[in-house]
């Protein structure tokens, strides 16, 4: 596994998941 681009893309996938279920009633309490 390559640590350089690998890690980044890996980062802001996670992130942009976390906006998203933060945009739902159903996770919102978990993002709160």
């Amino acid at each position: 596994m390559r640590c350089g681009m690998e890690g980044s893309r890996l980062t802001l996938l996670w992130g942009l998941m976390l906006g998203l279920s933060c945009l739902r009633p159903a996770t919102a309490e978990i993002c709160t």
